[in-house]
């Protein structure tokens, strides 16, 4: 039996290992899209246009979008160690 834990147990490891990776590729995704923002703002700094603001907090959403699923990924990672420690 302890060979089906061992095997779990490096399961989850590797498992964790690619979702770890995964965050790290949101937080680069984020920092992408917070530097779009900020060339966006620099481009469209005094523009009458209404739209310009809608344009802006678009980022700003999408930005919160990728932090929720970095959030999401860290909560099944910890979800994981949980379960690999009952092994």
């Amino acid at each position: 039996m302890s060979g089906s834990i061992g095997d779990a147990a490096t399961g989850i490891r590797g498992s964790n290992d690619t979702a770890g990776e995964a965050n790290g590729i949101l937080q680069q995704a984020i920092s992408q899209l917070e530097a779009a923002r900020g060339q966006l703002q620099a481009a469209v700094a005094g523009s009458p246009q209404a739209d310009v603001g809608e344009a802006v907090g678009m980022y700003g959403r999408a930005i919160e979008a990728v932090a929720e699923a970095q959030r999401a990924v860290q909560a099944a990672i910890a979800s994981a160690e949980s379960v690999a420690a009952r092994l």
